[in-house]
């Protein structure tokens, strides 16, 4: 039982780990403060939020694990981008 419980909690940091760096590899595609800003908000992130966090001199990383980010970009939007979540193979 112990062994399933650690193989689950690697995999979910795994799969976490893969998640934000699809994240920052969707933002790095955006490149600029303005192409980011309206990605977000079409993705439901308010405005505000959406221009602070596209005007932060942050690194992709950095802003790949965002809180606006995270819920612009979960792993039900991903799903519906046609990936599959490595947890449910």
């Amino acid at each position: 039982m112990k062994k399933t419980i650690r193989f689950y909690i690697q995999n979910q940091e795994v799969a976490d780990k893969r998640l934000d760096e699809l994240r920052c590899y969707r933002l790095k595609q955006r490149k600029r403060t303005w192409p980011i800003a309206k990605f977000l908000m079409s993705l439901g992130v308010p405005g505000p939020s959406a221009w602070n966090l596209a005007k932060s001199g942050k690194g992709w990383w950095r802003l790949s694990r965002s809180i606006p980010v995270h819920h612009a970009m979960t792993s039900a939007w991903f799903e519906e981008q046609g990936l599959i979540s490595l947890l449910q193979r």
